[in-house]
């Protein structure tokens, strides 16, 4: 009798979390770190500072700075983790079964390496994103030059501070001409590691490569980035 106690007790837990966490069995492709959060969270709920579990959809916010998203419908699902400015994305038929993955530092960030896979997880595409050749606009002169996220992190690490600038903090870039000496300027925004709410931005010489002034904004408490 005790032991069918405990298996029905386990039985309604296992159903309990595979109602939770439906990608649970997903297996084709490599999702140790998947799997390692998501026993980690079921094992240790409290490690979560933000959990909200909607009808179709759970997220998670871990300690690590880890985010999970979980969607999924009669249609199918998808799952995002995300560090940092990195994420994988794996998309499912109806019936849970793998279609896709992809991974990336997307294509707001300008370093990381794109992958796309297909159902197989046979790599398709892979595709180096420091150098921004397809994102800048139609508009621009294409004979400024191209420049690496890479590139300015170690030489803002080098002449500035230390450790300071990464991948993980590259917040934005964008041109513009300059109104007095008409020529274009890269703005490269990245996020202060040690203060709240704060932007560093540099003016960069599109011609030259050389840096042209240093500043940082204060984000208003609400404020949105377009």
């Amino acid at each position: 009798m005790k032991q069918r106690l405990i298996f029905l007790f386990l039985l309604i837990c296992s159903l309990l979390i595979a109602q939770h966490f439906p990608f649970k069995n997903e297996n084709k492709f490599d999702t140790k770190e998947y799997k390692r959060i998501r026993d980690s969270l079921i094992t240790n709920p409290q490690k979560n500072t933000s959990q909200t579990v909607q009808e179709n959809s759970i997220f998670y916010d871990t300690h690590d700075g880890t985010n999970i998203i979980m969607q999924y419908n009669k249609d199918g699902g998808l799952l995002q983790i995300t560090k940092g400015s990195y994420w994988i994305l794996y998309s499912y038929f109806d019936n849970l079964q793998l279609r896709s993955k992809k991974e990336n530092i997307s294509r707001h960030y300008s370093t990381g390496i794109w992958k796309e896979f297909d159902e197989n997880g046979k790599l398709l595409k892979e595709e180096d994103m420091d150098i921004m050749h397809d994102d800048r606009p139609e508009y621009i002169d294409k004979k400024i030059k191209l420049i690496s996220i890479r590139e300015i992190a170690t030489k803002l690490n080098a002449t500035f501070q230390k450790n300071m600038f990464n991948d993980i903090n590259f917040f934005d870039l964008r041109p513009f001409i300059d109104d007095k000496t008409g020529k274009w300027v890269y703005r490269i925004l990245f996020t202060d590691k040690t203060k709240e709410n704060t932007l560093l931005f540099f003016d960069y010489d599109a011609h030259n490569g050389n840096f042209i002034t240093k500043n940082l904004i204060t984000i208003p408490e609400g404020f949105e980035w377009h």
